[in-house]
């Protein structure tokens, strides 16, 4: 038995103006914000907590009783689309060099490229790679009195707006995008927003994904309609839907599920009961479904100013419940006294911060079996219900008998059909934003890998203009893949027409003669026409680069000892002849060159040592040690008995009397060092100044 439904009954819209103004058939106003670049909170705990808290932020700028909604699309990667831009910089490289008079180079690139897109090919389906697509719709409710919708009559005709209405309503809808558009974009995200055209497009993909239309074939479609006559605004409608999803209808008998004109099946799973506690990742277990798959995030806000009261009657109430039962002795589980503990934390938090406030949060994911298979849909439903549960401690209904409002509330359009809401608290609710994104890909750049989790395509830019310096670090233990990882960068680079050079130490010979790690860049070098491979080194090597490397050190030829004694001459800066003036000065501020100096000079070091101008060699100081505090008038020195028998003993005898070589009195270095220390103000004169300064 089929029950078939046509796209009309399930689409709740009835206009699109052209700078994207989209009207619901309920009065509603939404509009589209596509993300190029979502946030990547790769950076530790204080980047996360960043971001919770600009998402938190963004929550609090919705008004009472609006909403904004967003959908995650999941589709198998196109390896045709992902790859479009890099054969264009292939064939513009090749053909560049054909034109240079150099046809094996622009046939060696477009070899590369060829090897590059049977890589993505044949890897793409066994990690699964898909290519997502972040889309936001805001939806803006008129207020009672702002936009009047009426009938004509008690018939079911269409219905109609006041001009005067529909434009407040309408700029008051653009205000609310324009505030959610900078939240995120202070956030980090890269948006933009879509035209009618873009819109209308970005609702086809959802309904039809196969035959979806292109944008520029939509342009003339969204307009403006200045007229109140029923049939105009049902035919216009009419021309939209028929160029959204043409003449495709759905079929509807199945209890869980719906299938789609080309046999595909379509299922629809929603959030019943919240998590046990949200981190910005809880919602990664849905996103880890084999595509293709939509997921779709009601957020809306409630009035604060009512909840605030609502949740503080609700403190008291189970307060005086409590302990009312403590009072009489009855027994109280640990789950009441948790709801108690639940209740005061909501109304400290409502009471103490100003935009705080209770979200209503609605989750659906949409997942569609392409080759028809119910028993594999089923399973698959089943099974990730029961590991999100076990995750999350959340629950997911599998849609029986709500298949058509539940795929309906997955389309852009911010309708919450079913209406499955849980509550969520402001401290919670940046984490039911599926706005975050394990990839850390560029924006150009040449393909990598794939990132796990999420198993997106990766791209690596050297050239970034986001990077202070244009420099990559390729790290990681022995055998974890750091060249095979550095030879994919430099061919996939080569394809598109740039040129490297190549120093590696290990592709060479030791000095053992061991070429255990040799010949890691030989083959990239033998696909290049014109490469060439060059081993550095003394002994049978090709190209002696480092000039103290000689390949006999006992037997040197007269040329390599000048050339030698001319290099250190240059790296030092000094010059020959040269015994006062500027390299005198040069010597005495620094000290640690001039050291140097005089190790690779000895006969220059000898000389001036025999002159006594050698600053290095100049006799030592006497250290002054530092005399002992002077002691205080009017005070008694206490001799022990063992300072009695030290100074009766006669090594110790010049010390007591002071007139020893070395005592602390004749001794002039300590007389100078205790000349040169600042003394300490007398206890009379301290007094008296800070009588002064009182």
């Amino acid at each position: 038995m089929t029950r078939s439904r046509s796209i009309g009954a399930l689409i709740p819209l009835a206009a699109c103006e052209p700078d994207g103004l989209m009207v619901m058939s309920d009065g509603s106003y939404v509009r589209l914000l596509a993300l190029s670049q979502v946030l990547q909170p790769l950076r530790g705990r204080a980047q996360r907590d960043h971001i919770r808290e600009r998402l938190s932020a963004l929550c609090a700028r919705i008004p009472a009783g609006q909403g904004l909604q967003v959908v995650v699309e999941a589709d198998p990667l196109d390896v045709d689309d992902a790859l479009a831009a890099d054969w264009g910089h292939t064939h513009r490289a090749a053909d560049a060099a054909e034109r240079r008079g150099d046809p094996d180079a622009g046939e060696a690139m477009r070899r590369l490229g060829y090897g590059l897109e049977q890589t993505i090919r044949r890897s793409a389906p066994s990690v699964g790679a898909v290519a997502m697509r972040w889309t936001i719709a805001t939806r803006w409710t008129p207020t009672t009195g702002t936009v009047s919708l009426r009938r004509p009559g008690r018939s079911r005709g269409a219905r109609t707006l006041t001009t005067a209405g529909h434009e407040r309503a309408a700029a008051d809808s653009l205000a609310f995008t324009e505030t959610i558009s900078g939240e995120l974009a202070a956030s980090g995200c890269e948006l933009t927003a879509l035209d009618g055209a873009a819109a209308l497009a970005a609702l086809g993909r959802c309904v039809n994904p196969i035959g979806a239309p292109a944008a520029d074939d939509l342009e003339e479609l969204p307009q403006v309609l200045e007229t109140t006559d029923p049939a105009e605004a049902v035919e216009q409608r009419a021309e939209l839907l028929s160029a959204i999803a043409g003449l495709v209808e759905l079929d509807t008998a199945a209890r869980d599920w719906l299938v789609h004109p080309d046999g595909s099946l379509e299922a629809v799973l929603h959030l019943t009961t919240p998590p046990a506690d949200t981190s910005p990742w809880w919602l990664l277990y849905l996103i880890e479904t084999p595509p293709p798959w939509r997921l779709a995030v009601h957020v809306r806000a409630g009035d604060r100013a009512r909840q605030r009261r609502s949740y503080r009657l609700r403190r008291k109430r189970l307060w005086a419940e409590n302990r009312r039962k403590e009072r009489d002795g009855k027994l109280i589980t640990e789950e009441t006294y948790e709801r108690e503990r639940e209740a005061a934390d909501l109304d400290t938090e409502l009471r103490l911060s100003g935009a705080s406030g209770i979200y209503d949060v609605s989750a659906y994911l949409a997942i569609r079996q392409r080759d028809g298979d119910a028993d594999a849909l089923s399973g698959l439903c089943r099974t990730l219900a029961k590991d999100f549960e076990g995750a999350t401690d959340a629950r997911l209904h599998t849609g029986a008998f709500l298949a058509e409002d539940s795929w309906t509330s997955t389309l852009p359009l911010a309708a919450d059909r079913t209406r499955a809401r849980c509550r969520f608290a402001h401290r919670n609710i940046a984490d039911c934003l599926p706005l975050l994104s394990t990839t850390a890909t560029a924006r150009g750049g040449v393909p990598l890998g794939y990132a796990i989790p999420g198993q997106t395509l990766e791209r690596v830019d050297v050239f970034d203009e986001r990077y202070r310096t244009f420099v990559t670090l390729v790290t990681g233990s022995a055998g974890s893949g750091k060249t095979v990882s550095v030879n994919a960068l430099l061919a996939r680079n080569l394809a598109r027409g740039a040129v490297g050079y190549i120093i590696d130490r290990s592709s060479s010979e030791d000095e053992g003669g061991s070429t255990r790690h040799a010949g890691h860049y030989e083959q990239l070098a033998a696909l290049i026409p014109g490469a060439e491979t060059i081993h550095f080194g003394a002994g049978q090597h090709q190209v002696v680069i480092n000039p103290w490397d000689v390949a006999d050190p006992a037997q040197l030829p007269a040329t390599k000892v000048k050339f030698l004694v001319a290099l250190h001459t240059l790296l030092i800066g000094d010059t020959p002849g040269a015994t006062g003036g500027a390299d005198a000065r040069w010597t005495r501020a620094h000290p640690a060159r001039a050291r140097h100096k005089c190790c690779l000079s000895p006969l220059r070091a000898d000389a001036r040592d025999a002159a006594g101008t050698n600053p290095l060699r100049r006799a030592p100081r006497p250290r002054p040690r530092p005399s002992r505090r002077p002691r205080r008038r009017g005070r008694q020195r206490r001799i022990r008995p063992q300072a009695t028998r030290r100074a009766a003993s006669p090594l110790h005898r010049g010390r007591r009397l002071g007139v020893a070589r070395g005592s602390r009195h004749n001794d002039p270095d300590r007389r100078a060092a205790a000349a040169l220390r600042p003394r300490r103000p007398a206890r009379r004169a301290r007094r008296a100044r800070d009588a002064r300064a009182r």
